[in-house]
């Protein structure tokens, strides 16, 4: 896989592979979502029809939609800064608000271009 944005994501210094590219919307950055939850344990559901994600795990259930800025997180809303979005058909997530839900450290280096994530 071959990722030209420059945007790369290590979870527990383990390299992700993404088969579309992270992508940063408005200072966010934006990975598949079903790559992300399943790195972090979860799992996932989309229900094309309104277009919302679900993801369960670690006694945590999240739900975002595409196009609103509002995360739910165990019956909570929360605003997100950037919506879900659709990228060359993938459902994008961004990764600061998912690992947050997920108790995960988030470090972005913008040198290396790269998100840290650790989960311990």
């Amino acid at each position: 896989i071959f990722n030209d944005s420059g945007i790369k994501v290590d979870l527990d210094s383990k390299r992700l592979e993404f088969d579309v590219l992270p992508v940063i919307i408005d200072g966010r950055t934006l990975v598949p979502m079903r790559t992300i939850f399943e790195a972090l344990g979860a799992t996932v559901e989309w229900d094309e029809k309104t277009q919302t994600i679900t993801a369960t795990g670690k006694d945590v259930a999240i739900k975002m939609q595409i196009g609103s800025n509002i995360l739910s997180k165990n019956g909570q809303s929360t605003q997100l800064d950037v919506s879900p979005q659709l990228i060359d058909g993938r459902t994008m997530v961004p990764v600061r608000a998912v690992s947050d839900c997920f108790n995960v450290l988030v470090d972005w280096n913008g040198y290396t271009q790269t998100v840290s994530l650790f989960t311990n």
